[in-house]
């Protein structure tokens, strides 16, 4: 039996992928389907099997996820999610939200808030694609996250509408918030953030996320 694979001929060698997709590291993506040939289908397929992925140019590229930014999202969810359900802003997603940008784009922020104002009726949407914008998105970087990979996101995202990206740096305890994909102002641990205008009235303390990340036994 013969199998035959299908390739995108935009791409003669391994590298041209990585440089598309930010000089990102090679055991990120995932080579079959064939880097620009995968589905949404493969993507939902692949997902469900073997692990989160995200979908960029039609390939599939693995999420990276360690302990350290495992442990930092859920303290950011604790302190932001109750004054969004509080002030009855709108939802707050995890990582498992998966929004579709545009064709062959899947992208799955850390965390994401959308604006009931964002939903058609204020309602929230079924399906396990998003085809909705958030309001704000949050990426904790990953070692294995480039200045470029993350940079291209940014396009992504605020090409399609997004308000802010915050980018939490867990290794210099920072937070940079971006309002296009280039322009940005970032935070130290003595600082505090503001929601605005994504989350009137909200306030992110920094020292208190660090603290959080930081307690010992």
């Amino acid at each position: 039996m013969t199998t035959i694979i299908e390739v995108n001929q935009r791409f003669l060698f391994m590298s041209d992928v990585l440089t598309e997709l930010g000089n990102i590291p090679a055991e990120r993506v995932r080579l079959h389907p064939s880097p620009g040939t995968a589905t949404i289908a493969d993507f939902e397929r692949l997902t469900k099997s073997d692990g989160l992925y995200e979908l960029i140019d039609n390939t599939l590229v693995r999420k990276p996820m360690g302990s350290q930014e495992g442990l930092i999202t859920p303290y950011l969810a604790l302190l932001i999610h109750p004054y969004i359900l509080k002030h009855h802003l709108g939802l707050f997603y995890g990582e498992s939200a998966l929004y579709q940008f545009e064709s062959g784009v899947i992208l799955s922020p850390d965390l994401s808030f959308i604006s009931w104002d964002c939903l058609p009726s204020r309602q929230r949407p079924v399906g396990s694609i998003l085809s909705i914008v958030p309001s704000l998105v949050i990426e904790v970087l990953s070692q294995s996250n480039t200045a470029v990979e993350m940079r291209r996101k940014r396009v992504i995202y605020f090409g399609a509408g997004v308000e802010c990206v915050w980018e939490v740096d867990i290794e210099l305890r920072t937070l940079t918030a971006y309002h296009n994909a280039d322009e940005y102002v970032r935070y130290t641990r003595n600082d505090t953030v503001v929601g605005e205008p994504m989350l009137p009235g909200f306030t992110l303390s920094l020292s208190e996320l660090f603290s959080m990340y930081d307690i010992q036994g």
